[in-house]
C-alpha cells in the first residue's frame, strides 16, 4: 500500500529555515547601510545652511576673520541636527583665508562613526570669492559610508 505524504519533512524545513537565514544575512547589513546614509544625509543637509552663510559672509567681507561659532550661537535659519554632538561642534573662521567646520557624529553608527571627530574646510578664492569645500582629514577607523558621503580621502 501507499501510503499519502502529510505534512513537510525534517529536511524540507531545514532548507526553508537555512534559506532565511542567508536573507537575513544578506538584508540585515543592508538595512543597517540604508540606515546610516539617511542619518549622515540629514548631517550633510544641515550643514549646508552653515556652508551657505560662511560663503555668503566670505564673499561680503573677503575673510572670514570674524568667525567663530558654536552651537549656542549659530546664526539665524542654521540648526544642530541630533546626530551632532552640539558640545563638539565648531566653526572657526579665525585663520582669515580658511574656515573650518568640525564635529562629531552621535547615534549613527557606535562602533565606526560615533564619537569620530570630522572637520570640513573651506578655502576661500580672493579673485571669484567663492569657497571651495573639502574634507580634511579623516580620523582613524571612520567607516568607508561616512568617508564618501563627507568627501573624506
Amino acid at each position: 500500500m501507499q501510503q499519502i505524504q502529510k505534512g513537510i519533512t525534517l529536511i524540507e524545513l531545514m532548507i526553508v529555515l537555512a534559506i532565511i537565514g542567508i536573507l537575513a544575512a544578506v538584508a540585515i547589513p543592508a538595512f543597517q547601510d540604508n540606515e546610516v546614509k539617511t542619518k549622515l544625509s540629514q548631517v550633510r543637509s544641515a550643514l549646508d545652511p552653515v556652508k551657505l552663510n560662511l560663503s555668503q559672509y566670505y564673499q561680503k567681507n573677503g575673510t572670514f576673520a570674524g568667525v567663530y561659532w558654536k552651537a549656542t550661537n549659530l546664526p539665524e535659519g542654521v540648526s544642530m541636527p541630533d546626530e551632532v554632538e552640539p558640545t563638539a561642534f565648531a566653526v572657526d573662521g579665525r585663520a582669515g583665508s580658511s574656515v573650518t567646520i568640525t564635529f562629531k557624529m552621535r547615534e549613527v553608527r557606535a562602533d565606526t562613526i560615533d564619537g569620530k571627530s570630522i572637520t570640513i574646510t573651506g578655502s576661500g578664492n580672493d579673485k571669484t570669492k567663492s569657497v571651495t569645500w573639502a574634507c580634511l582629514a579623516t580620523p582613524p577607523g571612520l567607516d568607508a559610508i561616512a568617508q564618501k558621503h563627507f568627501g573624506c580621502p
